[in-house]
């Protein structure tokens, strides 16, 4: 009886000292992974904010002389030197005007690049300061995007192509891939996830040693001299 005893209690503590050690453990890995996500899809969005206001600073003035054709080449060539990164500007129509994917000059801007109930949104709305982009996820074909979608407004040395009562001329799209950014996250989660559990386990370990030696045995030792009292 008292072995029994002795060995339940035991098995009992080690189970209790799993779950205490296992379930922190895990909240703990998730709670660092949600930041870690949360802070890598900030500084994309970052990114791609002063990726905008370059290219955009870049491309101003050759598109306020109406040289189109500079533009385009421009933005052509900066597709070999920006992986996993995508820039369209569109009219108003949403027809892609320029952009660094060839394949999709003269095209129609829809789903397949991003939602476009986000572009509804944006341009029913008046037009102020806070409401002229918007930033956000979305997962297309089984990809993941952070999209990056920009009011282009009427300016002054824009009146030379544009009508002055036009407010807003189209829109720039500035959007990059995360399906790398999650798997590096996936792949830091995991390599902490098997530290976590060595560590478990030689947590556990140790204390099933000091369990035997403070508790079985003695308890084993107990039970044998119980057992040879006449």
């Amino acid at each position: 009886m008292v072995r029994f005893i002795g060995k339940k209690l035991s098995r009992t503590i080690l189970i209790a000292l799993s779950i205490s050690l296992a379930l922190p453990l895990t909240i703990f890995i998730v709670v660092i992974a949600s930041h870690q996500a949360t802070d890598m899809i900030d500084e994309m969005t970052l990114f791609g904010d002063e990726l905008f206001h370059t290219v955009y600073g870049g491309i101003e003035y050759p598109m306020s002389v109406g040289d189109s054709e500079a533009v385009r080449e421009q933005l052509l060539q900066m597709s070999g030197k920006m992986q996993n990164v995508q820039i369209y500007v569109n009219d108003l129509n949403q027809n892609v005007i320029y952009t660094t994917d060839a394949g999709m000059i003269g095209k129609k801007v829809d789903d397949s690049i991003y939602n476009q109930a986000v572009w509804k949104e944006l341009i029913s709305k008046p037009k102020t300061a806070e409401v002229l982009k918007r930033s956000f996820e979305e997962q297309i074909d089984g990809k993941r995007y952070l999209n990056m979608v920009r009011l282009v407004k009427n300016q002054d040395k824009c009146h030379q192509c544009h009508d002055s009562g036009q407010k807003i001329l189209g829109s720039m799209v500035v959007r990059m891939g995360t399906d790398r950014t999650y798997a590096n996250i996936l792949s830091h989660v995991q390599h902490n996830f098997f530290i976590g559990i060595l560590g478990v386990a030689a947590v556990i370990s140790i204390s099933y040693l000091l369990l035997f030696w403070l508790v079985t045995k003695p308890v084993k030792r107990l039970a044998k001299e119980l057992q040879e009292l006449p």
